[in-house]
């Protein structure tokens, strides 16, 4: 079989689930993971799919595909088999039998495309399940998704005491403030916790400061996407000038967490487990190091002890 992804989550998973070596392309932004041993051989280097094509290419578009143009000669040239391809919105499940069909047409020859959208933590299950189907290995999708499933259930049992009925923030962005959507309410949730997103598959939206001091939070995760943790802990500075900061629940009880906001946390693969961690760290009320590992976050009063750190 031959493969093309066309987003880094799904060639994160092809890799995963030992299928790199039927990749012959890969959307352009994608870095190749160290998922093997260190005795593996280096992963071979797929080639790499622009967005934007020469003008002189004949070129196809879709108006719910994550991915702004393919070319045509390209596709005709690395011969796939299969096309992984990611979508805008999650609630059109026809689209992939729609983008088989014009695909093919245009190739001259069979291709099939499987279409994904997991914007909840039911269709990331839903993907692990139909990538492996697809791809022929679907008992490895399968015993993720029991993977994942086992441990939030494992942790939310063993922790139930420590994080139910906790209210929680969670925010993707500071500047300016965005609460975390999408997948992120089903991880709350798992953990018998209140997000203050309520509703799981709507992107990270814009939230202004007295809703969240009207939310009165019990726990606030700073994680803004594709931060790392030093840029993270940077944004306290921001937060702590916020009016009546003191006074939310979270902050009084320095229950306040800064977490990175890179792949970890925010692709729909394998390390949805890695995410769950995080999350039930900081609603717990965990340190960094006991089911995560250690100095991967850090709580609000080591951060206001070593404010000369972030300068």
């Amino acid at each position: 079989m031959r493969i093309i992804s066309l987003a880094p989550f799904l060639t994160e998973l092809v890799y995963y689930f030992d299928l790199s070596s039927s990749l012959v392309g890969v959307s352009e932004h994608f870095t190749i993971p160290s998922l093997g041993t260190k005795d593996a051989p280096p992963a071979l280097e797929p080639y790499r799919i622009t967005d934007k094509p020469s003008p002189q290419d004949q070129t196809f578009s879709h108006p719910e595909m994550d991915f702004a143009a393919l070319s045509i000669n390209e596709l005709k040239a690395l011969n796939p088999d299969l096309l992984l391809v990611p979508l805008v919105h999650a609630n059109n499940p026809k689209v992939g039998d729609e983008l088989t069909s014009r695909l093919s047409a245009l190739l001259g020859r069979p291709l099939r495309v499987s279409a994904f959208a997991p914007h909840t933590l039911t269709l990331i299950y839903r993907m692990f399940e139909q990538l492996t189907e697809d791809c022929g290995v679907g008992a490895k999708g399968r015993t993720l998704v029991q993977r994942v499933t086992a441990q939030g259930m494992d942790w939310g049992d063993n922790f139930y005491e420590r994080t139910k009925n906790k209210r929680v923030t969670m925010l993707s962005s500071v500047m300016p403030l965005r609460l975390a959507g999408m997948w992120f309410p089903d991880l709350i949730h798992l953990a018998s916790a209140l997000a203050q997103e309520n509703v799981a598959g709507v992107p990270h939206r814009e939230v202004t400061w007295e809703e969240i001091l009207a939310f009165k939070p019990d726990v606030i995760i700073v994680a803004p996407e594709g931060y790392s943790l030093k840029e993270t802990m940077q944004t306290f500075k921001i937060l702590e000038k916020q009016p009546a900061w003191e006074s939310i629940p979270a902050v009084k009880r320095g229950e306040v967490i800064f977490l990175e906001g890179k792949a970890a946390l925010y692709n729909p693969t394998q390390r949805l487990t890695d995410a769950l961690a995080y999350i039930f760290s900081a609603i717990a009320g965990f340190e960094a190091g006991y089911i995560t590992p250690r100095e991967s976050f850090y709580r609000l009063r080591w951060i206001e002890l070593q404010r000369h750190r972030l300068d």
